[in-house]
């Protein structure tokens, strides 16, 4: 008896939403399915249909890939607990049999909790990161297996960067899989004295008029940080915008004075340097793909 039940297998639980959860099954089905049963837990949000993201729930059921419920999980024996953008909190003295991990899209302990790829870019970071770690009875306060740095560019928005940590956040878990699976990973305790958190209650994206009576750096942050297409768009002037250039050039006029304007965008004073604003253009965009419209999409696409 005791040799049967050295030898049965673990179960792997991928558990989370989009193309990181998807990506990351996909590595365990192809590598590891033959070593481990595998099941998923999806987002309350998955409806099963694709939109900007896959669905994960989709893509499970098309891979015949059973999906569970957080109390069916919290009862598998010999459970490896993949935390891809899971949407809940899991209590882990819950867990029967486990080892539970988690890709948190910051470089802990810095960035804990919510919004990792808006308030960094308000704060002016020159970095983030990605890190898997261990869950532990705190909110993202587990010893960490690996980390990923990443360089946040002056003109990253937050849809930017989030699409950054998808990348370098699947590309961390799937180089540790092989030491997740056989439990071998080695781990370092976090540094409690540089931890930061942030909470729902940390950002309103309700407050999308950008404050023009600032300085321009400020509100560049402002408008990169608040920009993600699939969410919200920042306004200024009653105009949604994309993303914003800080001239460098002196501003002559009040802040908030338009000193020029074409379709592309304007110019604004500031409190110390004119600002370029860039207006969202997609509607027109995709309008003009349909019908061929050459001249209004290079308008659109390319930045002088």
């Amino acid at each position: 008896i005791m040799e049967l039940v050295a030898n049965e297998k673990a179960t792997v639980c991928v558990a989370g939403k989009n193309s990181i959860a998807i990506d990351v099954l996909k590595h365990v089905i192809e590598k590891y399915k033959n070593q481990v049963d595998i099941c998923v837990l999806c987002n309350l949000t998955d409806n099963g249909e694709d939109s900007w993201q896959k669905s994960f729930r989709k893509y499970a059921y098309q891979e015949k890939i059973k999906e569970c419920t957080l109390e069916d999980v919290y009862n598998i024996p010999r459970l490896i607990f993949l935390s891809m953008e899971f949407d809940r909190i899991i209590d882990v003295s819950k867990f029967v049999d486990a080892r539970l991990y988690n890709i948190h899209f910051s470089y802990l302990p810095y960035y804990r909790g919510m919004y990792t790829s808006t308030i960094p870019i308000i704060r002016g970071e020159k970095f983030t990161g990605v890190t898997l770690h261990r869950i532990d009875s705190g909110i993202d306060t587990g010893p960490i297996i690996a980390q990923h740095k990443i360089k946040i560019n002056e003109y990253d928005t937050a849809r930017d960067l989030y699409f950054k940590y998808l990348y370098y956040g699947t590309k961390l878990v799937v180089e540790k899989m092989d030491e997740i699976i056989a439990g071998t990973e080695s781990v370092f305790l976090q540094d409690e004295t540089l931890a930061s958190y942030y909470s729902k209650k940390s950002v309103d994206y309700t407050l999308i008029n950008v404050n023009l009576n600032e300085s321009a750096k400020k509100i560049c942050a402002i408008i990169r940080a608040f920009s993600f297409y699939e969410y919200q768009l920042p306004e200024v002037l009653g105009r949604q915008v994309i993303n914003a250039i800080n001239t460098r050039i002196k501003s002559q006029y009040s802040p908030g004075t338009v000193v020029s304007e074409d379709s592309r965008g304007m110019t604004l004073a500031t409190l110390d340097y004119d600002l370029i604003v860039y207006y969202n253009r997609f509607e027109e965009l995709v309008i003009a793909c349909k019908q061929g419209d050459f001249r209004t999409v290079m308008d659109i696409c390319v930045v002088p």
